[in-house]
């Protein structure tokens, strides 16, 4: 098994459906031109949820919210330390 799947925590029961409706809309975000991820559309997660018969809409969206802004905080960091720093830059 690879290294990076060894240490992969398990998901709880009931859980997994919310990951993998996250993965689902993760593609309906908007992408910025340098690279930066915009939040899943409430549109997009009302379609969903509608589309899926989601019982407890206020839940999902929240749960899919805070998923989102988990991965938007990923991305950006990740972003942030591909660019070159600040000071690595004028001494160029």
């Amino acid at each position: 098994m690879p290294a990076a799947l060894a240490g992969k925590p398990e998901v709880e029961d009931g859980i997994g459906w919310y990951l993998a409706a996250f993965w689902d809309l993760t593609h309906d975000r908007q992408m910025g031109a340098m690279g930066g991820a915009g939040g899943i559309p409430w549109t997009a997660i009302d379609a969903y949820a509608d589309r899926h018969e989601v019982e407890d809409f206020d839940t999902f969206n929240a749960v899919l919210k805070a998923l989102d802004a988990v991965y938007l905080e990923h991305v950006a960091e990740t972003l942030k330390r591909k660019q070159p720093s600040d000071r690595k830059s004028r001494q160029n």
